[in-house]
């Protein structure tokens, strides 16, 4: 009879615990996401073409 008991008391548990999730899952993301994107640099008087892949650096200085 205690063996019977104690495996109802686990699947309990256990149901408990996946409804807990599920509830806590459905709860509205009250983060902050206003995300305001920097303003596109803009390059001018240039006498070369310069080449640039993404991820790569491009340092040109002021001549």
């Amino acid at each position: 009879m205690k063996v019977k008991q104690n495996k109802m008391i686990r699947q309990y548990s256990f149901l408990l615990t996946v409804c807990s999730v599920i509830l806590v899952s459905c709860f509205k993301d009250k983060g902050n996401y206003d995300v305001v994107l920097p303003v596109e640099p803009v390059i001018s008087n240039l006498d070369t073409v310069y080449t640039a892949y993404v991820g790569d650096s491009l340092i040109i200085e002021p001549g």
